[in-house]
Parts: structure tokens; C-alpha cells; sequence
């Protein structure tokens, strides 16, 4: 299906879907026999957890192309704060705002919301909750949107792929390796021996 000499287009990715789609009747179609149900059942978790992988790269992608462009619009800001254009500024900053990422928990621009003055015993921002000012999605929010999760988890997952792909490569290589599953039980998926 795939050439392994070209890259691998969206469109491609999308032809998947019918094909995954019609393989769940045909498994139950009347012929089929188990064993050929548990091996499609083999197959189907390491295109999982190949797809896991795949979404974990392309997230750490996105967020590192982020950040160049981050890096850009912080640069004309400083340009346009040099020459007195405030309006540019104002346009820089939000811009480069927007493709910040912040390992720390925040979820991007136009999804958080600001306290009023003081807190109350409960912990809990007392007085009207404003919604930010800074309409659009951040880094978080895109991927959350991309990924049908809250922007909130969306934060979660470029967290966890960024750790994954710069800090722990080996171990987002090690499903592929090990012939382990994800959740750490044998690999079925071998020719079992005749019984």
C-alpha cells in the first residue's frame, strides 16, 4: 500500500480508515477462523502502538516548528519596540504568544482564565472570572483540537511528547524493539509453535 521510497501524505493516512474500517465485518464474516482473528487482532495493537509512536513525533514536531516561529515574532516585537511601533509590538507579542509553549502547565492562550483580587478559603479565585483577552488557539490548544481532547489534555500530551522524543528516545523507541506490548505483556504475535 505504501511505497517505502516516498513520504507518507495525510491523504494516504486517511485511505487507512475505510481499509480499518471494513477489516472489523470482514473478521466476523463466516470462514474466518480465530486464529486468523488473533492475528489480525496481533497486528492491529502494533499499528496502535505505531500510531501512538507516529503521534508522538509529529506532536515534538510541531512544537519544536512552534518555537522557531515563537522565536521570530519575539524578534520583530523587540524590532518594532526599537522603532516606537507599539501597535506592531502589541501584534508581535501576541503572535509569538500564541506559538509559545509552556512546559509548565499553561494550555495556551484563549483557554485559561484570570482570577479576581484575593482568594478565598477554599483555595479558589474569588470575585468574576475573565476569559482571556488573547483570542486563538495556543500550541496546546491545536493539538488538543487536532487530537478531539480538551486543550487541557492537549498540554498534557505536547508535555509528554516533548519529554519522550528529547529526553527519553530510547524509550519511545522500545515498543518497536522489544517485541513487547505497551503495557508490558509478551508479544503474541509470533508464529506459535503447532500444538
Amino acid at each position: 500500500m505504501f511505497d517505502t521510497g516516498r513520504r507518507v501524505t495525510v491523504a494516504d493516512l486517511e485511505g487507512l480508515l475505510p481499509v480499518l474500517a471494513d477489516l472489523g465485518s470482514a473478521a466476523g464474516a463466516a470462514g474466518v477462523t480465530d486464529t486468523v482473528r488473533v492475528d489480525v487482532l496481533s497486528v492491529l495493537e502494533r499499528v496502535k502502538a505505531a500510531a501512538a509512536g507516529a503521534q508522538v513525533r509529529v506532536t515534538a514536531a510541531f512544537v519544536d516548528s512552534q518555537e522557531q516561529v515563537a522565536a521570530q515574532w519575539t524578534a520583530r516585537a523587540v524590532e518594532c519596540s526599537d522603532v516606537g511601533d507599539f501597535q506592531g509590538w502589541r501584534a508581535a507579542r501576541d503572535r509569538a504568544r500564541l506559538a509559545t509553549v509552556d512546559m509548565a502547565g499553561d494550555v495556551g492562550a484563549g483557554a485559561g482564565a484570570e482570577g479576581g483580587s484575593g482568594s478565598s478559603t477554599s483555595g479558589r479565585p474569588r470575585g468574576r472570572i475573565r476569559r482571556a483577552r488573547r483570542p486563538g488557539l495556543g500550541v496546546a490548544g491545536q493539538v488538543g483540537l487536532a487530537r478531539r481532547v480538551s486543550p487541557s489534555r492537549g498540554a498534557r500530551h505536547v508535555r509528554e511528547a516533548v519529554v519522550l522524543v528529547r529526553d527519553m528516545p530510547a524509550m519511545l523507541a522500545a515498543p518497536s524493539r522489544s517485541g513487547r506490548s505497551r503495557s508490558g505483556g509478551p508479544d503474541w504475535s509470533s508464529p506459535r509453535p503447532p500444538c
